[in-house]
């Protein structure tokens, strides 16, 4: 195989393409459409082959081989053949050698038609495309209108050659006592899908001339990917774990930004909660007031009137248990409003816990507590201020 057959199967390893010939003594049969290159594996009429048999007790292959090529060039003599080199194919079955036989110049002149961009892979005789169709064991004959092409398998191992004369051939189909498989296609490329799947049959049915040596597409294997593979498998690793490590921060960035909204809402929550306990409270309160008949209303309508617009109360809260009032706020004058608060009916006691003067504004910040009297003492009418 020289070097531009080589690299023809160098491409054809990433593009498949397997092209089957048959060759019936005058025209060399095509698919109408193929691809190349290509893997051409050539199917021979057994009208232009020879077959013969002999004993041989020999367990070399090579020393098989030789006396094959004897014995071929020795018969192509008897045939007043131009015996000067064969093309042999041969099978071994326990002591007899069943071997195929072909002038060299026959298929040197063959190789010319091969059409260019395809190599040849395989030449074989085309029965075999036979047995490639129907593996089982049985006759398996194809007849033309002025061939046949057959062949007889038994025990799964190719036995002998049908007789390419159709008359003699339709002979040994009548007398076989086997199963019988018989096809009459009557055009020749119907045959083609099947002599393209000689690689499919076992060694024990594979006869196939030396000189062609048979070339099945390798399988490609972890030798033939690691060089390919390590490069694509660092660079596809790159690529996932930097598209992760982007998922991941996306991930964790919307994760802090639902964190600072849940934030958000809980403190939104927490300041409900605590107005909403606040208003309980003064709730509470307020019913407790008006459980103990005091009209909180009322009271602080009557301290309204008694403290000055220039004052300005801060706190107002009240203690049922207690009776009390507590205020804080600011003042100009606080002793002269306490003194007006004890004068009012409704209040039993007024003591002033802090006073603190203010510099700044010249008044005094106070904190005093009211104790109160009778609910009744309550619906009284306050005095005015400055009374």
């Amino acid at each position: 195989m020289n070097l531009k057959d080589r690299l023809y199967l160098f491409v054809e390893f990433w593009s498949p393409s397997t092209v089957p010939a048959y060759f019936d003594g005058e025209r060399l049969w095509l698919p109408e459409e193929y691809r190349r290159p290509g893997r051409l594996y050539l199917g021979i009429s057994h009208r232009c082959l020879y077959f013969g048999e002999m004993e041989l007790n020999l367990a070399d292959t090579r020393k098989i081989a030789g006396a094959v090529q004897l014995e071929a060039l020795r018969l192509l003599s008897l045939m007043e053949e131009d015996a000067e080199a064969a093309e042999v194919a041969f099978f071994k079955d326990n002591g007899r050698v069943v071997f195929v036989f072909q002038k060299r110049s026959f298929f040197e002149k063959l190789k010319t038609r091969i059409p260019r961009g395809v190599t040849l892979c395989g030449v074989f005789p085309v029965g075999l495309a036979l047995l490639a169709r129907n593996p089982r064991d049985g006759l398996h004959a194809w007849f033309r209108e002025d061939r046949c092409e057959g062949i007889i398998v038994e025990a799964g191992r190719i036995k002998s050659f049908l007789p390419a004369d159709p008359v003699s051939a339709e002979t040994v189909v009548k007398n076989f006592s086997g199963p019988r498989f018989v096809y009459s296609e009557d055009q020749v490329r119907e045959m083609l899908p099947w002599i393209g799947r000689i690689c499919e049959l076992p060694s024990e049915k594979l006869l196939v001339f030396q000189g062609f040596p048979f070339s099945v597409r390798p399988r490609i294997r972890p030798a033939y990917l690691i060089p390919w593979c390590v490069p694509l498998l660092i660079l596809g690793t790159s690529f996932y774990l930097t598209d992760v490590s982007r998922r991941e921060r996306q991930a964790v960035a919307d994760l802090e930004s639902r964190l600072r909204m849940l934030r958000m809402e809980l403190k939104k929550t927490e300041e409900a909660i605590e107005q909403y306990e606040e208003n309980r409270r003064i709730r509470k309160e307020w019913e407790n007031f008006r459980k103990g008949n005091y009209d909180l209303y009322k009271i602080i309508k009557k301290l309204s009137l008694i403290f000055p617009e220039n004052a300005w109360v801060n706190r107002f809260s009240f203690n049922l248990s207690r009776k009390e009032i507590i205020i804080s706020g600011e003042a100009t004058d606080i002793l002269s409003i306490v003194n007006r608060i004890k004068q009012e009916k409704w209040v039993e006691d007024v003591r002033l816990s802090t006073v603190t003067r203010q510099t700044s504004t010249e008044k005094e910040r106070f904190s005093l507590t009211i104790r109160l009297a009778s609910p009744r003492a309550v619906e009284s009418k306050p005095q005015s201020p400055g009374k």
